[in-house]
Parts: C-alpha cells; structure tokens; sequence
C-alpha cells in the first residue's frame, strides 16, 4: 500500500493545482512546503466534507475511525453507533446533512481521524486521513485524488 501526502501547489498555472507525492518514509506533512507548494492539512470536518462529496462521485464509505482530543480512539459502542450514524449521512452525498451531524451535540469531542473508502468502479479501497494522508494502490489513490481535485475545484497535476 502506497502512502501519498496531497499538497496543493500554487505556483505558475501550468503546475498549479492539486497533487499526490509519494510519502514512502512517512515525512511530516510539513516537509512539503516550500515556496509553492503546501500540505493539504485535513481536519476532522474536511473529511466528512470531502467523503461526502466522494459519495456522490461513486464512492462508498466503508469506515470511519473516531477518535476524542488527544487522538486516542473512541470505544467500540461509540464507534460503532455514532460511526455508523455519521456513515449513513456521508453515504446520501448530502454535505449539509453530514455537516450538521458532526457538528451536533452528539459529536462534542469526537472527531474523524481517517476514512476508508471503496471504489465502486474497481472494488478498491483507499484510507483518506487528517493532514492529507492518502494511503492505497496506486490506480485507487489517483482516483480518489482526482476526485478530490474535483469537488476541491482544483485541476489534479503531477
């Protein structure tokens, strides 16, 4: 499994746009940035935002792994009741929906470290996680990748 970091790049319009770069010694995000480029640095609401989106593209949510403050993850009963509750609502493409749930009272110190997602076209599963992780095969991440430049508006570059 690949690990990608998605940065933006905002340099000359030939380049500029969104990017996934091979991470394979697992560099802190910030090792990206340079004069041009930046780490996509996802949190907890972009996730449900972006996975939502990635549903009305075709995708399928097939996890999400909670965790409270301090990155420890949620016990089972929480995991499973207001994980599935909150997959439900990705899974409709309904951002609005989704949104409001994780930002309800239900969610006060819950937050959405990383999702897993399948392809439906190729039956191929990726994780999306906080600070722009991308990890998968390669076919599926550039996949997801290009979604994500869809529904961010950017163009996907190399």
């Amino acid at each position: 499994m690949a690990v990608m970091q998605l940065v933006v790049r905002d340099s000359d319009a030939a380049s500029a746009g969104l990017a996934a770069l091979p991470n394979p010694l697992q560099k802190s995000p910030e090792s990206f940035d340079d004069a041009s480029t930046h780490a996509l640095l996802l949190g907890s609401n972009d996730l449900v935002e972006i996975g939502t989106q990635l549903c009305a593209l075709g995708f399928k949510v097939k996890s999400v792994d909670l965790v409270d403050r301090y990155f420890v993850s949620t016990d089972d009963e929480t995991s499973e009741g207001i994980g599935e509750a909150l997959i439900g609502f990705m899974s409709r493409g309904d951002v609005d929906s989704a949104r409001r749930f994780h930002e309800s009272s239900l969610m006060d110190g819950i937050y959405v470290a990383q999702l897993k997602l399948r392809n439906t076209a190729s039956g191929g599963v990726i994780a999306l996680a906080q600070d722009g992780i991308l990890m998968g095969d390669e076919a599926n991440s550039r996949q997801v990748a290009q979604g994500l430049a869809e529904v961010m508006h950017l163009r996907l570059v190399e």
